[in-house]
């Protein structure tokens, strides 16, 4: 995680970095934080498939069985 921070506090527009933290705040089980990095990477990239499914895979964890559609 900590890399992927550094990444985005030098530059917050970098490729990925936002993808990158979701996933990681996701596998550290923090829901909420990686919904949130994953909402900024999805208006990064409105095109990403993998962002896409990312976000409903924890949506889906989260039990939001509406948002993970």
């Amino acid at each position: 995680r900590t890399k992927v921070d550094e990444a985005l506090t030098l530059d917050a527009h970098v490729k990925d970095g936002h993808l990158q933290r979701g996933l990681v705040l996701w596998r550290q089980a923090d829901l909420a934080g990686a919904v949130a990095e994953l909402e900024l990477a999805k208006q990064a990239d409105t095109a990403s498939v993998r962002v896409a499914t990312l976000l409903a895979a924890v949506k889906l964890d989260q039990g939001d069985l509406v948002g993970s559609e």
